[in-house]
């Protein structure tokens, strides 16, 4: 992928433009997500809200790391993937797990055997961290977890028909999601080889692994300094998670059609935030603070 990026492919117009676009992606996430909170829905909407939740804090830790953001000032810019590689590359996740565990019930047995693979995989990570720290009271309570979530997923009758492969990944808590990744990538619509090979290259910049430092050059790549190539690399994120929030909001908004104006873009209304997206009170009992503090 090093040798696909060119100095020709992007520049700092494209960069501001996209980072822009994917600001006003974020903010109408956020509004949507804060608008909606609270209410009453079915199971597959409410575990969704969850994810969406992580998706939107990605959004905006990744806006405030950016290069050239109004979310944050900053005395210089520093122009290095690995200041969004984690956000990204979280974004690339969560947005499958989302439309995964939103997705329209099959049946009410497929919702729960969607449901219980996902709590499985939840309780033998937390069991291992009790394990880990000599925690028995807690080991103990999630063998008996595990037990409960296990005897649930054997007697539900779609999970009895899945192959005997799934099946054991599931029961074992090495599934988060009984679709492959794979599977879903193709199921919504996203090219496997772009996402697969972006995915990598977050990883090993996520993770400190060689191709994160081979190429670094004095004053250039590695640097912090500007540089095409980790330009090119932020254009490339910024792009993917613009298109992957874009497609998180669509979904939430087919659940909640009366959200549908709170996207107005970088003018979306939510708290906290940069003082251009705070409602007209907070914005007003902040000023109120400032007077007070000067007295």
């Amino acid at each position: 992928m090093d040798g696909e990026i060119k100095a020709s492919d992007f520049n700092v117009d494209v960069y501001k433009e996209l980072i822009e676009i994917f600001d006003a992606t974020a903010c109408e996430s956020i509004a949507i997500n804060q608008f909606t909170a609270g209410r009453l829905v079915d199971p597959h909407i409410g575990y969704g809200s969850y994810i969406f939740t992580r998706l939107c804090i990605h959004s905006e830790s990744l806006l405030r790391a950016a290069p050239m953001s109004r979310w944050s000032k900053s005395d210089f810019q520093f122009w290095d993937l690995s200041c969004i590689a984690s956000h990204v590359r979280a974004i690339m996740e969560g947005f499958l797990f989302y439309m995964y565990i939103s997705e329209s019930l099959v049946s009410e047995d497929e919702w729960k055997a969607r449901l219980w693979t996902m709590h499985m995989n939840d309780c033998m990570k937390r069991l291992k961290f009790m394990q880990l720290s000599n925690n028995v009271e807690r080991v103990n309570f999630f063998n008996t977890e595990k037990e409960k979530i296990k005897n649930n997923l054997n007697e539900n009758p779609y999970f009895s028909l899945l192959p005997s492969s799934i099946k054991k990944g599931c029961l074992n808590g090495k599934f988060l999601m009984i679709n492959t990744r794979d599977e879903l990538i193709d199921k919504y619509g996203i090219d496997k080889n772009s996402f697969d090979i972006l995915f990598d290259v977050l990883s090993h910049y996520t993770h400190i692994l060689p191709i994160s430092y081979y190429s670094h050059e004095q004053e250039r790549r590695g640097s912090g300094l500007f540089n095409e190539t980790d330009l090119g690399y932020l254009c490339m994120g910024l792009g993917v998670v613009h298109t992957l929030m874009e497609k998180c909001n669509e979904r939430l908004i087919s659940f909640f059609p009366d959200a549908e104006g709170c996207r107005r873009g970088v003018k979306s209304i939510f708290s906290p935030g940069p003082r251009g997206n705070l409602p007209r009170l907070e914005i007003e009992r902040r000023n109120r603070n400032k007077k007070k503090k000067k007295k």
